[in-house]
């Protein structure tokens, strides 16, 4: 059911996108329709929203937003609220949100130890955000489910902890602390890292509470008297711990591999720290660091020289008899010349035209024999070995690949070929001379490497620079030369590029091979680019020491975790994908080149009187947490004291210090008290994105140091797109502030907002736009919880959440229904009401307190089982029908007549007040784990049962199935009557009744006793809920004369008297124009359906729209003819 503004707009708004929605799902008459949507919206809240956001798309708003209003808590910290003075009119965010919170945290109602004597525990940690960060909408999602988890285990009875921390950040944090000292011109470097770390600590202790104080306006129900931070003494304990033992175990390991590496952060970085861009084509992109645009999207033949060579090609055919031999030197453009006979022997000779098609990788050779072309005589076949005449695959001098990052030729240690191909059989063995470098190149076959059929058939190998490459390089024990320094200059086995920028090379490197007649073409090329989030730079592979990790036999615990049940994915389907990456799983890089985050705590061991050691040789590293424990691990190890120690320089990933969360944060390694009791959590609830990065190494590092599973679920959440389903972007101005959602802003102030940020002037044009165009007035202030519920409906859209902040908007207005219910109802109970000390029945309820009890009873049975399911589109929308669809629309109107009633019964009333009193005090409950400011300040006005001394709605009980409140026939009886209703609403709207005020005489014509005797029943709710008066039933008479009818059920029929009650002809007239209107809209369509440049799809929107217009003229014609009768 819609309220009644709304279904004014559906009765009268008889435009093209009003009826495309009635005849897509209903293609009825208009009576029927406001049934069925009714019905659909009853059912599907969230389906009708869509349906009407589909329906209004295009229409341009004018609608003003409303802003955070002002208002002043002059409640003291930490106290309780004073609700005695007059209630708002109105639902108000921020008044209703003041005080709450530190009322909460000081009474300590989120720590576990508040119900110390449960006999089960609810324990969950926080995916910890960035301290860096501000709170984005992934961590609003987050936040909102979490509490909603932990607030219903709670009021379950259950002790709840849910620890709170925030991520050091390594990246993220030095980066914007090195920016702010780049604006006084001041580096790290002029610092020394001591200081430098000293820095990072005051810009922390200054600025990283942002996230915090935001979690809190969201109302997380954290202990934050275990607040963590990745850095604290006791995680950083537990980090140099795990490092130890991983690395006795020789799980981790030091080693010469490939990493993504930043050369403008200068470290290596995690793959979640790298994003991807498709490139199609040709494209310039401007970097940092780099004056002039450089060029992507295209691939690069050059030669290489055989070593050894002459420079000519040789073939040999069998001419007049003779064996001819031809050889042919290179000299690309030349003219064919006349071929000369050796006067020493048989032997003919001729230069060789030679011509290279950029779509075509192999040479044509064309031969002239006695001043006459060869064809014209008696032709020789040259043949290559798909047969292709005078097409020679491979010159004898040289062999040509292509590459898509010139520069790395550089490196190039070895030119592949697959073993097979009889092209480059007579190159077996052989080798290539580089043409800037004094380095001998070998030919190597290489069959995993080399796809024959695939370009040239021959492939560059640079073993330092390209994963592929690095695994051919060792399959084939080939050098691997790094040939870029940690900033991206070329190093000194560039030879003469060295010191050059690696994209200022590649331009050096294209012109020194064309000067050298190398360069065999350019081309378009699609291809994927890796970039850093973090600086924008394109990420190298690059060889390089660093510290890694063997996950192979950790995986496969976690694997089996989840395939014995031990281990539960929800959804299933991400079961998968968990398998995937896990049975796949490659060696993880722990070490990054920063100087903030946890120092590893290994130390080079450098032997008196031995040559430097290898830094990539494990056997020269020992690890301790101390320096003076790691001595005496050398010493044991190496026999002598004759030793220095250099720690390491470089820090861990925040991976990893991250993945030791779950037991961290509880004093892990140490046999804490929390520990004990709290470890191992509940479940892990995160955004799929992170399921590798973060959720699968957790799991492994868990059952790897505590021989345990970390939790016992894992809930994915979906990822937040815009409205569009387009990935929320800065530089498409889609990205949207949570707190711009709860206070609202105007566009202007999103405007401003981009201009703070750091988009280029072309990117912020094109974001400026789009914010104009989603969000043409702004946004309009919701509130926390609204947004909360919203992100909580919004979790049934698989692996995308469309999130339309008009949705958002239309919970704010669900807040202010709820509001004023409430208000309502304590108006209904009076001052002086006191509740009884059980809810149980009186027996002097009426069908509708009953009715609404039985609804209620069926709200908490389906909200429990959505919770145990972690089914929040459920939960949400079961209770968002219970006050909007039954408490609201139907149960408060039916009682006012009860209570308002001049000759009052007080028995009915009191039965009346019992029972809304347990309806709002239980589906408050049932609402406040997605709403908690919203219903902690609603049921404090409440009074309490006898005995109950609750202090807080977030610390009462949530309600639970109560059976004997089941009464399915009255459930039954009442849907009845509310199609009954919907029908006489719907007729009442077709002859202009459109308000309340207007009331009408109903005549409801019966086909049985039984009937009669139901319809008598319910006679006053039916008459009340469709604004008539003087309502009486009638058996199996016909209509007044003048009556409209409509048939709601098969056991009735609805007469409406009409005589006397409306001005015939003006209503005659409106329909008249209407029709006329549709009849023109009905010729527009049919000339788009004969039109065969209109596309399909629309021809079809078209044909549905031409029921729905049909529809319409039929109910036209029948509403007229009524009016004519009267």
């Amino acid at each position: 059911r819609v309220d009644r503004r709304q279904r004014q707009m559906c009765i009268r708004d008889r435009s093209t996108q009003s009826t495309g929605v009635r005849s897509k799902f209903f293609p009825r008459t208009q009576s029927v329709f406001i049934n069925q949507r009714c019905a659909l919206t009853y059912r599907y809240p969230t389906l009708y929203s869509t349906m009407t956001e589909k329906a209004t798309k295009g229409k341009k708003a004018t609608k003003e937003i409303r802003l955070r209003s002002e208002f002043k808590n002059t409640t003291p910290i930490g106290e309780k609220k004073d609700l005695s003075g007059e209630m708002p009119a109105a639902y108000e965010p921020p008044r209703v949100e003041a005080a709450w919170y530190d009322w909460w945290v000081k009474k300590n109602f989120f720590a576990p130890e508040y119900n110390s004597q449960a006999k089960e525990k609810f324990v969950i940690v926080i995916p910890p955000p960035n301290v860096t960060g501000s709170l984005h909408l992934g961590h609003a999602l987050t936040n909102s489910i979490e509490d909603a988890l932990v607030r219903w285990h709670r009021m379950c009875g259950k002790a709840t902890l849910w620890v709170p921390g925030t991520d050091h950040a390594g990246i993220a944090t030095q980066a914007v602390v090195e920016k702010k000292l780049m604006k006084q011109k001041i580096s790290k470097y002029d610092l020394g890292r001591e200081n430098f770390v000293k820095e990072v600590w005051s810009w922390k202790n200054e600025y990283g509470n942002k996230i915090v104080n935001q979690l809190k306006r969201l109302g997380g129900s954290y202990d934050w008297s275990r607040e963590t931070f990745t850095m604290d003494p006791k995680l950083s304990n537990a980090v140099n711990e795990a490092f130890v033992k991983l690395h006795s175990k020789g799980l981790i390991y030091r080693a010469n591999r490939l990493v993504n590496w930043s050369t403008a952060l200068r470290t290596a970085i995690s793959d979640i720290e790298v994003d991807t861009i498709e490139i199609p084509k040709k494209t310039k992109l401007r970097l940092p660091g780099y004056e002039r645009m450089i060029e992507f999207g295209t691939i690069t033949k050059f030669a290489y020289p055989i070593d050894g060579a002459d420079g000519h090609q040789y073939f040999s055919w069998s001419y007049g008899g003779r064996n001819v031999v031809v050889k042919g030197s290179w000299d690309q453009w030349t003219t064919p010349v006349q071929l000369e006979k050796n006067p020493n022997s048989d032997i003919f000779e001729a230069r060789v035209k030679i011509t290279l098609p950029p779509e075509d990788n192999f040479f044509q050779y064309k031969f002239i024999v006695d001043g006459t072309w060869v064809h014209d005589v008696e032709k020789p076949t040259i043949t290559d070995s798909n047969g292709n005449i005078n097409n020679i695959a491979a010159p004898d001098f040289e062999i040509i690949v292509a590459t898509t990052r010139p520069e790395t030729m550089l490196g190039d240690t070895a030119v592949a070929i697959h073993p097979d191909d009889p092209r480059y059989k007579k190159f077996h063995g052989k080798q290539l001379q580089h043409p800037f470098l004094d380095r001998k190149i070998p030919i190597i076959c290489d069959p995993i490497l080399v796809d024959m059929n695939f370009g040239t058939g021959a492939v560059k190998v640079t073993p330092a620079h390209d994963h592929n490459d690095f695994e051919c390089g060792k399959r084939n024990k080939l050098p691997m030369i790094n040939i870029l320094n940690t900033d991206g200059t070329i190093n000194e086995h560039g030879g003469k590029y060295s010191g050059q920028k690696r994209f200022d090379a590649r331009y050096q490197v294209l012109e020194d091979l064309q000067q050298k007649k190398l360069f065999r073409g350019v081309s378009d090329n699609p291809m994927t680019l890796s970039q850093c989030s973090r600086s924008g730079d394109i990420i190298e592979p690059l060889l390089i020491p660093q510290w890694w990790m063997n996950c192979d036999d950790m995986a496969a615990k976690a694997i089996k975790a989840v395939e014995t049940g031990e281990l539960q994915i929800i959804p299933e389907q991400h079961k998968s994908t968990w398998y995937n990456w896990l049975k796949n799983i490659q060696q993880w890089c722990i070490s990054r080149q920063l100087w903030w985050g946890h120092r590893i705590p290994a130390y080079l061991v450098h032997l008196k009187g031995q040559p430097k050691p290898d830094l990539a040789d494990d056997k020269f590293w020992v690890s301790a947490t101390t320096e003076k424990a790691a001595r005496l691990i050398a010493k044991q190890k190496f026999g002598t004291d004759d030793f220095t120690l250099e720690q390491d320089p470089d820090v861990l990933d925040t991976w990893f210090s991250s993945g030791l969360f779950p037991f961290s944060v509880f004093g892990w390694p140490e046999n804490t008290s929390d520990l004990q009791k709290y470890y191992p959590t509940e479940v892990l609830e995160t955004g799929y994105d992170i399921l590798f990065f973060w959720v699968a190494r957790m799991v492994m590092l868990g059952l790897e140091l505590t021989e345990k599973l970390p939790f016992k679920s894992i809930y994915l959440h979906a990822m937040i797109r815009d409205a569009h389903g387009r990935k929320m972007s800065k530089s498409l101005g889609n990205v949207i502030d949570p707190i711009h959602l709860i206070e609202g802003i105007t566009l202007d102030g999103l405007h401003e907002s981009l201009r703070n940020g750091n988009l280029d002037p072309k990117e912020l044009d094109v974001a400026i736009k789009g914010q104009k165009k989603d969000y043409p007035n702004g946004i309009s202030e919701c509130g926390s919880d609204a947004l909360r519920f919203a992100l909580c409906n919004y979790t049934s859209q698989g692996l995308k959440i469309n999130l339309d902040i008009q949705r958002v908007v239309s919970y704010r207005n669900f807040c202010n229904k709820v509001w004023n219910a409430c208000k309502l109802s304590l108006t209904i109970l009076g001052n002086s009401f006191s509740p009884e000390p059980s809810p149980d029945l009186s027996g002097n309820e009426s069908p509708i307190d009953l009715w609404i009890l039985s609804r209620l009873n069926a709200a908490i049975i389906d909200t429990n089982k959505a919770f145990f399911a972690y089914d929040f589109f459920a939960a949400t929308t079961s209770i968002y029908n219970f006050w909007l669809y039954e408490f609201c629309d139907y149960y408060l109107e039916a009682v006012k007549p009860t209570i308002y009633s001049i000759t009052p019964n007080p028995d009915k009333i009191k039965a009346v007040q019992d029972t809304v009193y347990t309806c709002l005090d239980e589906a408050l409950k049932l609402l406040h784990p997605f709403m908690p400011f919203l219903t902690e300040d609603l049921w404090q006005r409440l009074p309490r049962r006898p005995n109950d001394t609750t202090e807080s709605i977030c610390v009462s009980r949530y309600p639970t199935e109560i059976p004997r409140r089941a009464n399915h026939k009255i459930e039954q009886d009442i849907d009845l009557m509310k199609k009954t209703i919907h029908s006489i609403r719907s007729l009442r709207a077709t002859y202009g009744f459109n308000t309340q005020k207007q009331k009408t005489k109903l005549i409801i014509n019966v086909h049985s006793s039984e009937s009669k005797s139901l319809y008598l029943k319910y006679l006053s709710f039916v008459e009340v809920l469709s604004y008539c008066e003087d309502s009486l039933i009638k058996e199996n008479e016909s209509p007044p004369p003048g009556s409209a009818v409509t048939i709601p059920n098969d056991l009735c029929e609805i007469y409406l008297p009409l005589k006397g009650l409306v001005d015939v002809a003006t209503e005659i007239k409106k329909l008249q124009s209407r029709k006329s209107e549709i009849q023109r809209l009905i010729e527009g369509i049919h000339k788009k359906l004969n039109n065969p440049k209109v596309p399909d799809n629309v021809k079809e929107q078209d044909r549905v729209q031409l029921q729905s217009y049909s529809a319409e003229l039929s109910n036209i014609d029948t509403t007229v003819q009524t009016f004519q009768s009267l």
